[in-house]
């Protein structure tokens, strides 16, 4: 409602600001509230020199006028002193409740509002006006507060209200703050673990979740540090599945997938959990390093996984195929720990592969370091 047409109304809207305006009109009149607004300071005085509004809720920041000396003036005349004044501010400062209280005002709201938190404020300000008492007190308090003397012109009860409204914005902040900092908690868990999740898939194998010949090219040198720091034995065996591009040209790349995931599963199965540790090496390769074990464990090691790939049988239909594996295993005893290098452990493993590729496939040839 403009203020050409307003007479009798429950709410007077002052704001230079025309959306902010508008959004505090809808606001009410929602709640079934008369409401007018005017865009200034002066404008709103002008208009309450012939009408009286229930309450008036001002913007503190306005170029014409600031809503702290607009509430002081509609204060000091006796035909508008009763009226309320909520004045909405940011409240960055705590001159600013002096100020509020300096000025006579009822109320405080901090921007951004809370709108529920507003329209509650305001019908608590409409029912008290109906139950408190008109009598006011014309001696000013003086106060001092950050340096300067302030008079203060509220009446108890006014100032029993402003201290409430701006405890219960600050209050209101509070719990937005911390429905933030859940929801800011919240998301930070949900990145590390997707930062998890990326480290995870950036060192395994995307078809057998084994880990990459990356993870392997960085971690096997640690591995070896290790067995020379502690003095223990090390073993690396290297497998590789024979006849696989026989499968592949036979049965599909989709059957060749499916057999490398099915070799890598029984190769894992033989594995102590948290000690060794098995890698995609290349496309029908894997390397499987053997921490804390002797070249003879590793041979019992790796006939098992040779047996135990031998005996699988896997479904393709219309039939199915059995295949076998080739082993290579190189290990050392702690003594001859030092002498160990990634890369000569890599090309001793491959030289026994390649034997045993040699002697008719389907077997295991060793070497020992020394």
């Amino acid at each position: 409602m403009s203020l050409l047409q307003a007479r009798n109304v429950d709410v007077l809207v002052v704001e230079d600001s025309y959306t902010q305006a508008l959004k505090l009109e809808q606001l009410f009149e929602e709640e079934g509230l008369s409401v007018c607004c005017a865009d200034g300071a002066s404008r709103a005085l002008m208009w309450l020199e012939n009408y009286r509004p229930s309450v008036i809720i001002s913007d503190v920041v306005m170029p014409d006028m600031d809503g702290f000396e607009l509430c002081r003036q509609i204060k000091s005349h006796v035909k508008t002193r009763q009226v309320p004044v909520v004045l909405l501010t940011r409240l960055s400062e705590p001159e600013d409740i002096v100020r509020g209280l300096e000025c006579g005002a009822d109320h405080f709201v901090t921007k951004p509002f809370d709108c529920s938190l507003l329209v509650a404020q305001v019908h608590n300000i409409l029912l008290n006006q109906k139950i408190r008492s008109q009598k006011s007190s014309d001696d000013g308090v003086e106060i001092y507060f950050a340096g300067k003397k302030h008079v203060i012109n509220s009446e108890r009860s006014q100032i029993l209200d402003l201290l409430l409204s701006t405890y219960e914005g600050a209050l209101q902040q509070k719990r937005e703050l911390e429905r933030m900092n859940s929801q800011l908690n919240e998301a930070l868990d949900t990145i590390k673990k997707r930062n998890a999740e990326i480290a995870e898939l950036a060192v395994r194998d995307s078809l057998t979740g084994t880990f990459n010949r990356g993870y392997f090219n960085e971690t096997f040198p640690g591995a070896i540090r290790r067995a020379q720091r502690y003095k223990q034995s090390l073993s690396l065996i290297m497998c590789d599945i024979d006849h696989f591009k026989l499968i592949n040209d036979h049965y599909g790349h989709q059957t060749g997938d499916k057999v490398i995931k099915s070799v890598a599963n029984s190769l894992a199965k033989s594995l102590r959990q948290g000690v060794d540790w098995l890698a995609r090496y290349g496309g029908e390769e894997f390397v499987i390093v053997l921490p804390e074990t002797d070249l003879d464990g590793a041979n019992v090691v790796a006939e098992r996984m040779r047996k135990n790939i031998a005996e699988r049988e896997i479904v393709c239909e219309p039939q199915s195929i059995r295949l076998t594996a080739s082993f290579g295993v190189a290990g050392c005893h702690p003594e001859h720990a030092s002498m160990l290098t990634a890369n000569g452990m890599i090309a001793a493993s491959d030289r026994c592969l390649y034997q045993a590729k040699k002697q008719g496939r389907n077997c295991c040839c060793h070497k020992e370091l020394k």
